[in-house]
């Protein structure tokens, strides 16, 4: 798989969630006083280990999660892709495709938990999203034993469902039950491609299939993370062809010599010619051609320079004429 880039600006984007490097940059490090004791403990005035401490405990500090200004994704192990019925936020707008792209076979869509309208996360981008704190992601299995249970609680049979804010309450919590935690994407997310097929596997969101697995390693999800914190829009390239560029080039050098091998029409022929593309004997003929080159533009500065200057020309070619004859 090979990422590309196309660069958005030079700024980075607009993002709803705070950053949880905010965090890091935020804990006060503490500073090395020069004058010390040279007998001091090194570890105690260490510059690295102080920065190491921030980092952890950064990294320690609880994740809020804010079920109404988080989206749900329900991950697809047959794809490895994640649907999002409902995104939320900016990011989405430079982030995922929509579901529509692909042709879904009847047999393996819930359609109860997938449909067209989804918008589909690649592994990067999902797992991005749950860093950013703007994605929260459910196994397909647990998101479908969840919306039973959430039917259950909002079924007619219950008096207490008549409450609305009840049953958005259920809703709202259902879906914050059961997400995976950062360390379970990471592992469920993440993988590399199998080397036992020569043939990689790709998706084409053109006209693709859900049991086509796309897969994405640590390392190139480190790429992807880096470049999309630094601003960039961040795109896979489009392999569903590796030679397609190869094919374009064939093609074009195609035409050229079929260009080539054809003689050369001007414009003004063919735009002269009939319907049954013969040319007039008129417009071959010398006097077409000086009226075209001599005639027209002389009257036309004539006309602009009065009809007094024009009475006078054309008695002047007048006399011409019969001198000549």
């Amino acid at each position: 798989m090979e990422l590309s880039e196309s660069e958005s600006g030079s700024e980075p984007e607009a993002e709803d969630n705070d950053n949880d490097d905010a965090l890091i940059a935020g804990v006060a490090l503490p500073t090395t006083n020069n004058n010390s004791d040279s007998n001091a403990d090194d570890d105690e005035n260490d510059p690295l280990d102080s920065t190491f401490n921030a980092i952890h405990s950064s990294l320690a500090s609880p994740r809020l999660f804010k079920p109404k200004a988080t989206a749900i994704g329900i991950f697809n192990p047959a794809s490895r892709l994640t649907h999002v019925p409902r995104p939320l936020g900016t990011l989405f707008t430079t982030t995922g495709f929509s579901a529509a792209r692909l042709t879904i076979p009847s047999n393996q869509i819930n359609a109860q938990l997938f449909s067209k309208s989804d918008t589909l996360l690649l592994p990067e981008e999902a797992l991005f999203l749950v860093e950013r704190n703007s994605l929260a992601i459910k196994h397909v299995d647990t998101a479908a034993s969840l919306a039973v249970v959430a039917a259950s609680f909002t079924s007619d049979e219950l008096p207490v469902s008549t409450n609305p804010k009840f049953t958005d309450d259920v809703a709202v919590y259902a879906n914050a039950v059961g997400s995976m935690s950062l360390q379970e994407c990471y592992k469920v997310l993440l993988a590399d491609e199998p080397r036992d097929d020569n043939q990689a596997h790709t998706l084409n969101t053109e006209n693709a299939n859900t049991n086509t697995c796309v897969y994405c390693s640590l390392e190139q999800y480190q790429a992807y993370a880096h470049l999309r914190r630094a601003g960039y829009i961040v795109f896979r390239y489009d392999s569903k062809n590796p030679n397609h560029l190869f094919q374009k080039r064939q093609r074009k050098n195609k035409i050229v010599e079929d260009d080539s091998d054809n003689e050369f029409t001007p414009r003004s022929t063919a735009l002269a010619s009939d319907a049954h593309g013969s040319q007039p004997q008129f417009f071959n003929s010398q006097w077409f051609l000086l009226v075209e080159k001599w005639i027209l533009p002389l009257l036309l500065v004539l006309f602009k320079g009065g009809s007094k200057r024009f009475a006078q020309w054309r008695k002047g070619f007048v006399i011409t004429i019969f001198y000549h004859s």
